[in-house]
């Protein structure tokens, strides 16, 4: 008989948390792997450029 009066209770409020985090979970901005994959990808290639000019700048600076 305790199941009659408590699961009406709690499908409300499973229903009310459900609908909780999914809004906590979209304000958090997140990427997909796909998405954090290239922007890792980019990320390499922007720091291995930024290296290869810093070497560029420093030999031009020794002449």
């Amino acid at each position: 008989m305790s199941h009659f009066f408590t699961k009406p209770i709690l499908t409300p409020f499973a229903n009310a948390m459900q609908h909780a985090l999914r809004l906590a979970v979209k304000r958090l901005n997140l990427v997909t792997r796909e998405e954090f994959d290239v922007q890792t990808q980019l990320l390499q290639k922007t720091q291995s450029r930024v290296q290869q000019l810093e070497k560029e700048l420093m030999e031009l600076q020794e002449h």
